[in-house]
């Protein structure tokens, strides 16, 4: 009787850890997706006419956004009251924007140097 529940017993030992592995591979994945909704929950941005759109703040007070440049996904942050725009020169080169004259640009993290975008950006 004892050699016959071994192998019962040790099939369902591995039920039970496949089960909880199942079950924290779940929770990962919820929590992960929480989490993105909460950074920016405007992946689906509402427009409600050419000039005007619904955003809702994110949970740090910001404005986030989903968007395209260059047929290309991209998060924007936007500012509004900021005066000009920023991209990252990392984004630019990816997004293969052209680069123009450079300009200093005041952050709450001090002076940065900018490049300017053609206006039809």
């Amino acid at each position: 009787m004892g050699q016959s529940s071994d192998p019962v017993r040790r099939a369902g030992r591995i039920m039970w850890i496949l089960v909880w592995a199942l079950g924290l591979l779940m929770l990962t994945w919820y929590f992960s997706h929480l989490l993105d909704r909460q950074h920016n929950p405007n992946q689906q941005v509402q427009i409600l006419s050419a000039n005007s759109m619904v955003l809702e703040q994110n949970r740090y007070g910001h404005y986030v956004a989903s968007g395209a440049v260059n047929n290309q996904p991209v998060v924007f942050l936007l500012d509004t009251g900021a005066t000009q725009m920023a991209v990252p020169r990392a984004v630019a080169a990816r997004l293969e924007l052209p680069v123009g004259a450079p300009l200093t640009l005041g952050t709450a993290a001090g002076q940065v140097t900018g490049y300017r975008l053609p206006h039809s950006y």
